[in-house]
């Protein structure tokens, strides 16, 4: 007996997938109170979080529902710290900070510059005079 024949004739094991394209379509709302995926995996979808990155691999469509879905919830805590900044909602900063930077990629802006001025004049980027120099060595260096 051929050894393809053997597997097509094996019976499946395990549970069968809980998988359905049609949810893409409702899974967008299910983010609308700034849900995180975790919540929405477990109270709404009822499954794991592994499942949930499983499917995002396995099936683009349900990838694209779900990165849909965390825009509309990244949305909702844009207007909740707008509202908290015009005194229309009473929010506590720091949470809501903490949430935008650990669900949402959020950092806190660096100035790398350094600058001095001798004269009280105008002021010497010093890191941008070491860049374009770096990039001026390498560049005659390839000549």
């Amino acid at each position: 007996m051929e050894r393809g024949r053997i597997e097509d004739t094996k019976k499946k094991v395990g549970r069968p997938s809980k998988y359905d394209p049609e949810m893409c379509a409702i899974i967008p709302e299910m983010f609308k109170n700034g849900e995180s995926i975790e919540e929405v995996c477990r109270d709404k979808l009822l499954i794991s979080k592994q499942t949930c990155y499983d499917w995002m691999k396995k099936y683009p469509e349900f990838s694209d529902a779900i990165k849909e879905g965390v825009g509309i919830s990244e949305a909702w805590w844009h207007t909740l710290g707008r509202a908290g900044a015009a005194g229309k909602a009473s929010i506590n900063p720091a949470v809501w900070i903490f949430n935008m930077k650990n669900r949402f990629g959020w950092r806190d802006q660096v100035d790398n510059t350094v600058s001095f001025s001798d004269d009280g004049g105008e002021k010497i980027d010093i890191l941008g005079m070491v860049s374009k120099m770096q990039k001026e060595l390498h560049d005659s260096k390839g000549d």
